[in-house]
């Protein structure tokens, strides 16, 4: 995933958000993030709205994701049912 990201030339901090974003999300489901399914995405994006984050925060969080499953996993099936907020 880094590597991927530095090929991109995304900022440090940008790196660091999808990191955090990629962290935060293993914590929730309780398996590999790599055999995620959408379903397992979704519950995922409500808890971090439950936890009261921003939309701003929520949205930083999906974008993460997204880099994650659809550049680094080639799996973009996996977030048809994220929604921005």
């Amino acid at each position: 995933m880094i590597e991927s990201m530095r090929l991109l030339r995304l900022s440090r901090n940008t790196q660091s958000a999808f990191i955090r974003a990629e962290t935060n999300f293993t914590r929730h489901p309780g398996r590999s993030p790599d055999t995620a399914e959408a379903e397992d995405l979704r519950p995922s994006q409500l808890n971090i709205v439950e936890q009261g984050n921003s939309g701003i925060m929520v949205n930083a969080t999906l974008t993460g994701l997204k880099f994650f499953f659809e550049v680094t996993l080639d799996r973009p099936e996996a977030m048809k049912k994220m929604r921005r907020i």
